[in-house]
């Protein structure tokens, strides 16, 4: 804590006191929202995920996630691939069919400058739109 906070009034100009949170919307991304962009970015641009319409033709409302792998261990939990499906789940479905990935990352680091993650689980627990 003490660590953060005495970079944050270097960077930012701001005393120990006062939070960041209204900074980092001024186009700085924390680090917890620049691995989400990066995460979000690499699930997109890699060619071998399959989504869920992939594995059957029913019109179900999550035919557009990507599909989840099953597994008996933790370690593959851990994964950034893994994580990487979970973050992607939570984006808006416009989001989600969009082509080329320059359009996707600017969307998506649009949505991350609007909100300010400190945490992954911040990010999943988010309503997105």
């Amino acid at each position: 804590m003490g660590f953060n906070s005495g970079f944050k009034g270097l960077i930012t100009g701001l005393n120990k006191k006062e939070s960041c949170r209204q900074k980092f919307k001024e186009n700085i991304l924390t680090i917890t929202s620049l691995y989400v962009l990066e995460v979000l970015c690499y699930v997109k641009e890699k060619g071998d995920i399959k989504y869920n319409h992939n594995f059957h033709e029913y019109n179900t409302r999550s035919k557009h996630d990507l599909h989840t792998q099953s597994c008996n261990t933790s370690s593959p939990q851990k994964s950034v691939l893994h994580m990487g499906v979970k973050l992607y789940k939570c984006l808006p479905l416009t989001i989600k069919k969009m082509d080329g990935i320059e359009k996707f990352r600017r969307e998506v680091k649009s949505i991350l400058l609007n909100e300010t993650f400190y945490t992954s689980e911040e990010f999943l627990q988010a309503k997105l739109m």
